[in-house]
């Protein structure tokens, strides 16, 4: 299959002509992310995807609904990634305690990936290509 090199996988799309807001809009504060929040991503859809370090949850608002997150609880120890595929599938790091990335298609997670560690960065490629960025692998 051709793969355009000059595309990313979940790219967002920007104004033509961007504007830095000096005064900001706080969307998520630390009540509602809780205790050390670590990772974030934002889909296509302007959805937020949050986990934190030291607590076992991914926390997820949907556009326009910053009031009321879902919250995943799951068996998470120190995440380190997170990546959110086109479909929804959410990737995220259980590695530090686990020895894994995980695939939530729902409320569960599915080993996807054994690793050696965290994976402090993730990343889904071409072909559903897993990437793991391991910071205590090099």
């Amino acid at each position: 299959p051709f793969i355009r090199l000059d595309q990313s996988m979940n790219e967002p799309v920007f104004c033509s002509a961007p504007v830095w807001n000096p005064f900001g809009t706080t969307v998520v504060d630390g009540n509602a992310g809780g205790y050390s929040p670590n990772n974030i991503f934002i889909d296509q859809n302007n959805t937020i995807y949050l986990s934190t370090f030291n607590q076992m949850h991914l926390r997820i608002w949907p556009q326009g609904n910053l009031s009321h997150g879902l919250n995943r609880t799951s068996n998470l120890n120190q995440s380190e990634g997170l990546f959110v595929s086109a479909t929804g599938e959410i990737y995220v790091d259980n590695g530090a305690a686990h020895n894994r990335v995980e695939k939530w298609s729902s409320f569960n997670g599915t080993l996807v990936m054994n690793t050696n560690g965290s994976c402090v960065g993730l990343f889904l490629g071409p072909n559903e290509t897993l990437y793991c960025s391991s910071f205590t692998q090099h």
